[in-house]
C-alpha cells in the first residue's frame, strides 16, 4: 500500500513538473503577451465576417511600414480564416458607415511599436477587432518579440516586400511577418460561409 502511494505521488510530481516545463517552454517560445475575447466570441464573429484592416492612430511607423503591415495581415487572415477581408481604401471618413461601406461589419485595428535595443529591436503588435454595429471590441491580442535587424533567413520574403515598399522595410519584414502569424493564430474566424459568401471571399481577395 505504501509503495502504491509512493508511486502515485511520484507520477503526480512528474506530471506536475512536465506541466510546468511545457508552460515554461510555451511562454519562452510564444510572442503572445495576452489575449482578450468576448464571452460570446463565436456568435459575435458569425455576424462580423466582413472586415477591414486599419492602422492605429498611435502607430509611429512609416507609411511604407503601415502598408506592409496591412498587406501581411490581410494575407494571413485571408489564408488562415474564413473572414472576408476587404482592401482598406486610400481615403475614408467612417469605414463603419453603411452609406460609404455597406458591407463592412468589423474593423481590425493594427498597432505596431518598435523599440530599438542595440543591434536588435523589440516589436510589439496589437490587434483589436471591433464590431461596426455597436462599436464593441470583441477580440484583442498583443504579441511582443525581439528581433535582429540583420536578417539571415526568409530572404525571398524580404525581397518581395523590399521591391514593393523599398529597402527601408527590409530589416522589419521578418519581425512583422512572425508577429502577424502569431497574432492571427489567436484570431478564430467564422465557422462557415454560405455559398454566396464563399464567392464573395474569392472575389474580394483576388483584388
Amino acid at each position: 500500500m505504501k509503495r502504491f502511494a509512493y508511486l502515485t505521488v511520484c507520477r503526480y510530481m512528474q506530471n506536475l513538473f512536465l506541466g510546468f516545463l511545457l508552460l515554461f517552454l510555451f511562454t519562452q517560445c510564444s510572442s503572445i503577451q495576452y489575449v482578450k475575447k468576448s464571452p460570446n466570441l463565436a456568435a459575435d464573429v458569425a455576424t462580423t465576417k466582413r472586415i477591414l484592416i486599419l492602422p492605429s492612430k498611435d502607430n509611429q511607423i512609416s507609411k511604407e511600414e503601415n502598408a506592409m503591415l496591412h498587406d501581411i495581415l490581410r494575407q494571413e487572415i485571408s489564408h488562415h480564416s474564413l473572414f472576408i477581408v476587404y482592401k482598406a481604401p486610400a481615403k475614408f471618413k467612417n469605414v463603419c458607415s453603411l452609406k460609404e461601406f455597406p458591407k463592412i461589419e468589423g474593423i481590425l485595428t493594427a498597432e505596431m511599436r518598435e523599440t530599438p535595443i542595440g543591434a536588435r529591436s523589440e516589436f510589439a503588435l496589437k490587434g483589436i477587432l471591433q464590431k461596426c454595429s455597436n462599436g464593441v471590441v470583441i477580440w484583442e491580442t498583443k504579441a511582443v518579440d525581439k528581433s535582429p535587424l540583420e536578417a539571415t533567413e526568409n530572404m525571398s520574403l524580404i525581397k518581395t516586400y523590399s521591391e514593393k515598399y523599398g529597402e527601408k522595410v527590409a530589416k522589419k519584414v521578418n519581425a512583422y511577418f512572425q508577429l502577424t502569424k502569431d497574432l492571427v493564430a489567436e484570431l478564430k474566424g467564422p465557422e462557415k460561409l454560405d455559398e454566396q459568401e464563399e464567392l464573395e471571399k474569392i472575389e474580394v481577395e483576388s483584388e
